[in-house]
């Protein structure tokens, strides 16, 4: 009986309700498996059939990078006059056909373009998900809904990793491009699934907000200090995944005695800890002040797997390898908290009609981390003899914004220019085009009109 229990609430963790969470979360599956597929097979891609040599391959993660980082706000504009589910329509369209393009392309210019035009799509469309879920579900499911959906993700990622290696099983150049046109389909895949979710109402602009468009004020956020210091310290604080796929495999085969497979088995054990816990984690985030805790406990736990990666150069044999795991759980703690944290910032900050801008200036941080963070971190702990007092240094950076994030959370929530949304949206649930409310998946909605049916969000007949 007790493992039956067990069982089922594994289960729960992983499978999303029935309602709007569930079609979200296999959108989230289809997606990560077309980008797991291409994330695999894609270095010998590049340089096997595009022609590219090492360097060029960088060059391109680079550009690819700055259009995300130039394009972010104005994306989440866009997003807030246009609505989140057309650009997201149009961006998997592009972005399908941008893939299907790739075994065509020869040399370095045309992969440039390439890169640029997926950077931002894959802006636009990873911020219209953000944007719709939050217009789809109320304040206290929000949080959870996410959580669901980056356990879909990890689980795709997987899946499409393993199909890659059929590929590479080949190795024929006929075998790669099959590779790519499969990534475009999955994608594809995803503008049906995309096309049925169903519609939400736009919010109705904020007076405040329709005076400052008429100003020409719709990046006035950029001049936001509180805003930005949020932005900024968020993006620190999720460089983590920088440690989990490039400085940590890194260390392990050249500053440690560990077997290089154990990499493999590191990977395969944060994956299978996102997939069960990502969930539970969720659970008190659904608040500025909960996010701000759960976004200072990632730091922490980042800088304790630092810590404990450093102290491997004292470490031999067995030893070495429980160190490597106990950091990777703690690692993997801070990945899980810190997503959490960052979903429930973004939930508790942003009015309705200015979420896709908030959302822009959200992944300034994140993408100015992209853009840093592997150099830096990698500069510090292999740059410097190998020595531990790098792995120290990294530490206190993820320390320094774990403490201070708080402050920060709270600045900017004092200086939100409307009331908070958890109020306006228990008060006006987001309603579907054809009538019915989109109340997420616990079966009710507060302050129901008479007459209008309540739970799950249905999609549009």
């Amino acid at each position: 009986m007790g493992a039956s229990k067990l069982f089922a609430t594994l289960v729960r963790q992983v499978v999303p309700p029935p309602g709007v969470t569930r079609p979200l979360a296999t959108l989230a599956l289809v997606y990560s498996c077309g980008s797991g597929i291409f994330a695999a097979g894609s270095p010998i891609f590049f340089t096997r059939v595009v022609g590219l040599t090492p360097v060029q391959v960088g060059l391109g993660i680079t550009v690819g990078a700055a259009v995300s980082l130039l394009a972010s706000v104005p994306l989440g504009v866009l997003m807030d006059r246009a609505g989140a589910r057309i650009p997201w329509i149009a961006s998997a369209i592009l972005e399908a056909l941008a893939f299907a393009s790739y075994p065509f392309v020869r040399g370095l210019a045309g992969f440039l373009i390439v890169v640029a035009v997926l950077a931002a799509v894959n802006s636009l469309s990873r911020m219209a998900v953000q944007v719709y879920s939050l217009a789809a579900f109320p304040p206290a499911e929000r949080v959870r809904a996410q959580a669901y959906q980056r356990t879909a993700l990890n689980v795709g990622f997987t899946l499409g990793g393993a199909a890659a290696g059929l590929a590479m099983a080949f190795d024929t150049v006929l075998a790669y491009q099959t590779m790519v046109w499969g990534t475009a389909a999955v994608v594809g895949l995803c503008i049906i699934v995309v096309a049925r979710l169903p519609r939400l109402d736009a919010p109705a602009p904020a007076p405040e907000s329709a005076l400052a468009r008429k100003r020409g004020r719709s990046f006035r956020l950029l001049r936001d200090p509180s805003v930005l210091s949020v932005s900024g310290l968020a993006g620190t604080l999720h460089a983590n995944e920088a440690i989990l796929s490039l400085l940590l495999p890194l260390w392990i085969i050249s500053r440690t005695d560990a077997p290089t497979p154990l990499v493999a088995t590191l990977f395969v054990l944060n994956a299978v800890l996102v997939v069960v816990f990502q969930v539970r984690t969720s659970r008190g985030a659904e608040t500025a002040g909960g996010a701000a805790r759960a976004l200072r406990h990632g730091g922490l736990f980042t800088a304790l797997a630092c810590v404990l990666f450093g102290a491997t150069i004292w470490t031999a044999d067995i030893a070495t390898i429980a160190v490597l795991v106990a950091g990777t759980v703690a690692l993997t703690l801070g990945e899980m908290t810190n997503a959490v944290g960052a979903w429930g910032t973004i939930s508790a900050l942003s009015p309705p009609e200015r979420r896709g801008e908030y959302i822009g200036v959200f992944e300034l941080g994140d993408r100015l981390q992209r853009l840093s963070a592997p150099v830096a971190f990698v500069a510090l702990a292999l740059g410097t003899g190998g020595g531990a007092w790098g792995w120290l240094v990294i530490a206190g950076v993820f320390v320094v914004a774990a403490s201070l994030i708080g402050v920060t959370v709270s600045w900017a929530e004092r200086r939100r220019p409307t009331p908070p949304d958890s109020t306006e949206d228990r008060e006006n649930p987001t309603q579907l085009t054809d009538g019915h409310t989109a109340v997420g998946d616990r079966g009710h909605a507060p302050a129901a009109k008479p007459g209008v049916r309540t739970g799950a969000a249905t999609r549009r007949s």
